[in-house]
């Protein structure tokens, strides 16, 4: 049995394991784009494209910075890391060389709008209160779930135990459908307080930032980052692109942002360690946090298993299945009850499965990240690209509502779906994009209630000349 300093001796030799020349490589690609984007920001696609780097970034690079390059090569042999680093080289080249293409595509009869946009006080005031009324709808319908236990949900401290209003099986049956569109719609709208407290004048910053008071800590006092960064990030994003304070404020704004949510994802994941009484992993008096580590930033981890997996026949290509399987998830199971279990193969190639006599059965899924699900669908290489030419469409699509930003609705769909970009870098899900399309057909509802309103006075109007960004809206 190895003494304490052997086992020192051996840790100190881990740490001094070098980076591989490809994630110097990588590292480079990336770089380089991002200082491109960022040259070019006035570009409509730089935007979006920005965003998708810097998830390749978190997701990808900083995966191997975090856990060190000793963990990788302590599980996978030096090619198998070197071939998963390329990958991400290839997913970067192929974005950038595609997404240029596409966005003029989705951009076709559209001007730039110019500058900042100056947002009417009463249409905002118009669309904080419809905002208003659907939450307090869907909060009518989350509080009659559980008791009309309200102050658990507006304050989760007081709670002993966490709530979930809209809370089903992880398998739906019957109408669970309906209570998950709900849980999705009341995120869309919490996320654009976000929005509507950066752009409004003084009265809405007063409303607005008492309705996040009121909303975000159900989100915040639960244990799923995702959602804590799906109803944040529209409204940072919002504040950087849509307001015109000093750049030096926004940058210190953002620094005790970040250092704020890094410290409490710190503590949510202590909390998740705790188990049992929910609040107790909150309120813990004197939490060392030293000790305590970020998980889930791994999907070049994950990408390396898909590759070795791939390779020994543990894990079969299915040419667009997964794919496939996130596109009907819309489709309710209690209608297709066969409806594709999207990640089971994967989950149980990874081991996540417990043996029981009546069969096989999956514990949890995992995530096989931006890059790896295109692997898992076509491929090694064709994989990649798939996932490129997808993330270029996501980015192309944006760059097009961010040159419709003079019409708030637009603006606010753009900052919802950057918001929710960094979340994609875990998989390419409508699971992550759901809050996106019910915000897109709210925004194409209120936009047909709007023209009906004023089509009266067309004639009156005469050939006014229309605003930019408003033509072929799709």
């Amino acid at each position: 049995m190895p003494d304490g300093t052997t086992i020192d001796a051996a840790a100190n030799f881990a740490q001094t394991i070098p980076y591989p020349d490809s994630f110097w490589i990588a590292s480079i690609v990336l770089g380089v784009l991002m200082a491109e984007a960022f040259f070019r920001l006035r570009t409509p696609w730089a935007k979006p494209a920005l965003a998708i780097y810097l998830t390749i970034g978190a997701w990808y690079l900083y995966n191997m910075v975090y856990d060190t390059p000793a963990h990788f090569f302590t599980i996978f042999t030096p090619d198998l890391i070197d071939e998963s680093l390329y990958q991400v080289v290839l997913f970067l080249v192929t974005f950038r060389l595609s997404v240029g293409g596409i966005a003029k595509t989705f951009a076709k009869g559209l001007v730039d709008y110019k500058g900042y946009p100056h947002y009417d006080p009463g249409q905002l005031m118009t669309l904080f209160k419809w905002i208003a009324g659907i939450w307090a709808l869907l909060f009518a319908i989350g509080v009659s779930q559980i008791d009309f236990n309200i102050l658990s949900i507006i304050w989760p401290p007081t709670s002993e135990f966490k709530i979930h209003m809209f809370g089903r099986a992880a398998i739906g049956k019957n109408f669970d459908f309906l209570l998950s569109f709900a849980g999705y719609v009341y995120l869309l709208v919490c996320a654009l307080f976000g929005v509507m407290l950066a752009v409004g004048d003084l009265r809405l910053k007063v409303l607005t930032g008492a309705m996040i008071a009121l909303t975000w800590p159900y989100f915040f006092f639960d244990r799923t980052r995702n959602a804590m960064l799906a109803v944040l990030l529209p409204g940072v994003v919002a504040y950087w692109l849509l307001t015109s304070g000093k750049l030096a404020r926004k940058v210190v704004f953002s620094v005790i942002l970040f250092t704020a949510l890094n410290s409490w994802f710190l503590i949510v994941m202590k909390a998740r360690e705790h188990g049992g009484v929910y609040m107790e992993a909150y309120t813990e008096q004197g939490q060392d946090l030293s000790e305590v580590k970020h998980e889930g930033l791994n999907m070049l981890e994950e990408l390396c298993w898909i590759d070795q997996f791939i390779q020994n026949g543990r894990l079969v290509v299915s040419p667009g299945a997964r794919y496939f399987g996130e596109f009907v998830n819309f489709v309710p199971r209690s209608i297709w009850p066969d409806k594709p279990r999207v990640g089971y193969d994967y989950a149980i190639a990874r081991g996540l499965q417990d043996l029981k006599a009546d069969g096989e059965v999956v514990l949890a899924t995992v995530s096989t990240g931006m890059i790896g699900q295109g692997v898992h669908n076509f491929g090694p290489f064709l994989g990649v690209i798939a996932a490129a030419l997808i993330m270029a469409c996501w980015a192309g699509f944006l760059g097009r509502l961010w040159m419709q930003r003079d019409q708030l609705p637009r603006a606010a769909l753009f900052m919802v779906g950057i918001g929710l970009t960094f979340n994609m870098g875990r998989d390419i899900t409508l699971l992550v994009l759901w809050p996106f399309v019910f915000g897109y057909i709210g925004v194409r509802l209120y936009e047909a209630r709007q023209k009906g309103e004023k089509q009266p006075t067309r004639k009156r109007e005469g050939a006014e000349r229309r605003a930019p960004g408003s033509r072929n809206a799709i």
